[in-house]
C-alpha cells in the first residue's frame, strides 16, 4: 500500500464515510446474485454445458443443483438442447460469456424477457440467442427453479460475504488514490455478480449503458486482481473518452503497438482503450505493496506486452500524488505533458514478448458497433424523429453496407415507406424484410405491417393470412402476439387502436395521406 502523508487526511476521511457507504451498497445492490443468472447457467448445464464440471475449483453447489435435476425431462428440455447445440461456441469462455450478457440483460423471472426492439437494441453475442426467453420461462416454470433458488441462495450468500471487505477495501484504496468519491457516480455503477453454475475461475466483464458489470464464477482464491483492473478501466476510461480530442493528439503512437506481438487486436484497434489499460496498469503497481525494485519489473512486463504507455504514467503519477486536485481535473494535463517524440525514442530498444502471461479475465467490454449498426441505429433515430427522408438515405447506405441485403434496413425502408404513404413500395420492402431478416421480431412485424396495409386497402384475407404468420414465427416479444392476435380479431382501423400502449411503432396511414 502506498504511504504518503499528502494522502493520508483525505484517506481517512474517505475510509470513515467512504467504508459505511460502500457497505451499504454492498448490501443493496454492489454485490449480486439473482435468478436470472441461476436460471440461465443451470439451463444450459442441462443443455450440454460440462465445461469445468468437477475440477477442483469448481463450486459443489453445480454438482449439486445438476443432482437433483438429473431426471428432468420438461418439454424445456428439448428445446434448451436444441438451442444450446445450435449457437455452441468454439471457444468455451465466449460459449459462456454469451449466456452470462443474456443473463445481465435480460427482464426478471419468470418472463425473462428482452426490452429490445430492434436488432441494434442488443449487442450481437445476445442478439443470437435472443429466442432463448421464452424457452427460459418455459424451463423456470417446469424445473421449479424459484424452489431451488430459495434453497441454495445461502451458497451465493456465502460467496458474497467472501468478498464483501475485500471489496470495500480494495473500492475504497483504489478510489482514494484517484479522489473519486465513495457517493460518486463512477463508484455507484460498478458491480458484482455472483455465479456458480459456471466453469470455474473465469472473470467476465462487460459495460452496458455505463453500468460495468463483472461476473465471477466459482474459485478457490478471490480474484481481486481481476476485479481491480476492470474497476481501473471504469474509472479511467471514461476519462479518455471526455478528453478524446486530448487524448487524439497522442495517437501517432499508437503505430507502435503494431509491433507487440502479445497485445490483443482490442487495444491495437483502439487507441483511447490502449491508453486507458497502460494508465491502469501503472496505477495498479502504484498500489501495490512490493519494493521499488518489483514495482519497476512488473512496469517493463507491461511495456513488453505492448502497453507502451505504462512506464510514461508509472513515472508521471508521483507528480499527481504530490497535488491537491482529484484525477479527473488533472487527467487532461496528464496526457498533454505526454512527449510523443520521448516516448517513440523510449521504444527503440524494446524487445516484446511473443505472448502475454494467461490471465482468466478480460478488461470490461463495450459491445462493438460496427458501421452497419451505426448506419442503422443513425436511420431508426431520424426515423424516431420523422425525419423521413433522411431516414430513408440511411436505410439505403446501411443496405448498401449489407451488399443489399438485409433485413432491418429493408424493415426501416418499410416503415418509411408506410409512413409516407406508398403502401405499395412499402409491402415490397416489408417482403425483403421477411425473406432476409434472421431476426424474428423483424420478420413478425414484417407481416403484421403488411396485415395492416391489407387491412386498410380492403383485402381481409389476405391481412388474416399475415397476422397468423407473425404468431407462427415465434417471436417471443409480448408486442407481436397482442397485435398479430388483436389483428386476428378485428381489421386494422376498426377499433380504438390509438390507445395500444404495447405498439410503439409507427402506424401505417392510409391511403387518403
Amino acid at each position: 500500500m502506498i504511504r504518503m502523508t499528502k494522502f493520508l487526511a483525505l484517506t481517512l476521511a474517505l475510509c470513515l464515510h467512504g467504508s459505511a457507504v460502500l457497505r451499504a451498497q454492498a448490501d443493496d445492490d454492489q454485490l449480486v446474485a439473482d435468478v436470472q443468472m441461476f436460471t440461465v447457467l443451470t439451463a444450459i448445464n442441462m443443455a450440454g454445458y460440462d465445461v469445468g464440471l468437477g475440477s477442483p475449483s469448481d463450486h459443489p453447489l453445480r454438482r449439486v443443483v445438476r443432482e437433483d435435476l438429473k431426471d428432468f425431462q420438461g418439454s424445456s428440455l428439448y428445446r434448451l438442447k436444441n438451442l444450446y447445440e445450435q449457437f455452441k461456441l468454439d471457444d468455451p469462455a465466449e460459449n459462456l460469456d454469451q449466456y452470462v450478457a443474456f443473463a445481465l440483460l435480460c427482464g426478471d423471472a419468470p418472463t425473462f424477457e428482452l426490452h429490445a426492439r430492434l436488432p441494434t437494441d442488443l449487442p450481437p453475442e445476445v442478439r443470437r440467442i435472443r429466442t432463448l426467453s421464452p424457452i427460459l420461462s418455459e424451463f423456470y416454470r417446469e424445473a421449479e427453479i424459484e424452489k431451488l433458488w430459495a434453497r441454495y441462495q445461502g451458497a451465493y450468500d456465502n460467496e458474497i460475504a467472501r468478498y464483501q471487505e475485500p471489496l470495500i477495501q480494495m473500492l475504497l484504496e483504489t478510489g482514494s488514490y484517484l479522489r473519486f468519491s465513495p457517493t460518486s457516480r463512477e463508484m455507484q455503477t460498478f458491480k458484482i455478480h455472483f455465479s456458480l453454475m459456471g466453469a470455474p475461475n473465469q472473470v467476465t466483464s462487460r459495460s452496458y449503458g455505463g453500468v460495468v458489470r463483472v461476473v465471477l464464477q466459482a474459485s478457490k482464491k478471490l480474484r481481486m486482481d481481476e476485479i481491480r483492473q476492470s474497476f481501473l478501466m471504469h474509472l479511467l476510461d471514461r476519462l479518455s473518452i471526455r478528453n478524446a480530442e486530448e487524448v487524439a493528439k497522442k495517437e501517432t503512437l499508437a503505430r507502435l503497438a503494431l509491433f507487440a506481438p502479445a497485445l490483443s487486436e482490442a487495444y491495437k484497434e483502439n487507441f483511447q482503450l490502449l491508453l486507458s489499460k497502460s494508465l491502469a496498469n501503472a496505477v495498479e503497481v502504484r498500489l501495490t505493496d512490493v519494493p521499488g525494485v518489483e514495482k519497476q519489473a512488473r512496469v517493463d512486463q507491461h511495456l513488453k506486452e505492448g502497453f507502451i504507455l505504462t512506464p510514461y504514467f508509472f513515472e508521471k503519477l508521483p507528480a499527481f500524488e504530490a497535488q491537491a486536485e482529484p484525477f479527473p481535473s488533472y487527467y487532461k494535463e496528464l496526457v498533454r505533458e505526454l512527449n510523443v517524440k520521448h516516448e517513440v525514442e523510449r521504444l527503440q530498444g524494446v524487445e516484446f514478448v511473443q505472448a502475454a502471461p494467461k490471465t482468466t479475465s478480460s478488461p470490461p467490454i463495450v459491445p462493438k458497433v460496427s458501421k452497419l449498426d451505426k448506419l442503422l441505429n443513425q436511420a431508426e433515430g431520424l426515423f424516431r424523429l420523422e425525419q423521413l427522408e433522411e431516414a430513408r438515405v440511411k436505410f439505403e447506405e446501411a443496405l448498401s453496407e449489407a451488399g443489399g441485403k438485409n433485413g432491418q434496413a429493408e424493415y426501416g425502408l418499410g416503415r418509411v415507406a408506410a409512413f409516407d404513404g406508398e403502401p405499395d413500395l412499402a409491402r415490397e420492402h416489408f417482403l425483403r424484410s421477411i425473406d432476409s431478416a434472421e431476426d424474428t421480431y423483424l420478420r413478425a412485424m414484417s407481416h403484421i405491417y403488411i396485415a395492416r396495409i391489407e387491412d386498410i386497402v380492403g383485402n381481409r384475407d389476405q391481412a388474416l393470412e399475415h397476422y397468423q404468420s407473425a404468431l407462427d414465427v415465434g417471436d417471443p416479444s409480448p408486442q407481436v402476439k397482442g397485435l398479430a392476435e388483436g389483428g386476428l380479431k378485428e381489421p386494422f382501423g376498426g377499433g380504438d387502436d390509438g390507445e395500444d400502449e404495447e405498439d410503439e411503432e409507427v402506424e401505417p396511414p392510409n391511403d387518403s395521406r
